[in-house]
C-alpha cells in the first residue's frame, strides 16, 4: 500500500513538472502566476493562499516563495499571521507523510542525508525542543516535518513547537516581500532574522 501511495505520489509531481515544462513555466514564472490568482481572489485569497500552502510541500514548490508573495500581496502583518497558519498547516502535511512512510522511509532517508541522523536522535530525545530549535535555525522546513512524522515525535508538540519557532523567520520573509513598497520593511526583515539566530543559538547553549 505504501509502494503505491508513493509510485501514485511521484506520477502527479511528474505529470505536473512534464506540464509546467511543456508550457514554458518556471518557477519565477509560475510565481508572477500566484501571485496574479491571489490578487483578483477578493476575499478568498487569504483561504486560498493557506491552501496552496498546504499543498506546496506534495509539489515541492519552494515555501520561501510564497512567504515573501504573502509580504508583498497582503502586507506585514496580515500577510504573517496568514503564513504561520498556512505554514503550521503545511507541516502537518509533511508529518503525515513522514508518519505515513514510517522507519522504513526514515532508514533509507537517513542513509541518503547521513547528517539527518543528529537531528533524528534530537527528536527522539527531546521532540518538543529539537523541533523547536530546528525551526529556529532555518532547518530544512520540509525534512524536519518528514523526519519528526516518521520517528513518531507526538504530533500535539510539533504543531506547538513549528507554530512557535518559525514566527521569527516568517515575518522576516513576509517583511522582505512587503519591503518592496515599505523600504522600513527590509531593516526589520534583517532585524527579525538576526534575532531567530540569536534566540536558537542561545537555546542550545543553555541546553549544553
Amino acid at each position: 500500500t505504501k509502494k503505491i501511495g508513493i509510485s501514485v505520489w511521484l506520477c502527479i509531481i511528474l505529470i505536473l513538472f512534464t506540464i509546467l515544462h511543456t508550457k514554458g513555466i518556471s518557477f519565477s514564472t509560475l510565481s508572477a502566476h500566484i501571485d496574479t490568482v491571489l490578487r483578483k481572489a477578493g476575499w478568498l485569497a487569504p483561504v486560498l493562499y493557506i491552501l496552496l500552502y498546504m499543498l506546496r510541500p506534495i509539489t515541492f514548490f519552494p515555501a520561501t516563495i510564497l512567504t515573501v508573495l504573502a509580504g508583498a500581496i497582503f502586507g506585514g502583518i496580515y500577510g504573517s499571521v496568514y503564513t504561520i497558519i498556512a505554514a503550521t498547516a503545511s507541516a502537518v502535511v509533511t508529518y503525515g507523510i513522514g508518519n505515513y512512510i514510517g522507519k522504513d522511509g526514515l532508514k533509507k532517508f537517513t542513509t541518503s542525508y547521513p547528517k539527518s541522523t543528529t537531528w533524528l536522535s534530537r527528536l527522539q530525545e527531546r521532540g518538543f525542543l529539537a523541533v523547536l530549535l530546528l525551526r529556529l535555525a532555518y532547518a530544512p522546513f520540509d525534512i524536519v516535518g518528514y523526519i519528526a512524522g516518521a520517528a513518531k515525535v507526538r504530533l500535539v508538540d510539533f504543531i506547538i513547537a513549528t507554530s512557535i519557532g518559525i514566527i521569527p523567520g516568517t515575518i522576516s520573509f513576509v517583511l522582505l516581500g512587503s519591503g518592496t513598497k515599505n523600504t522600513p520593511h527590509l531593516v526589520l526583515a534583517i532585524l527579525f532574522f538576526i534575532i531567530s539566530i540569536g534566540t536558537s543559538y542561545s537555546v542550545k547553549k543553555k541546553q549544553k
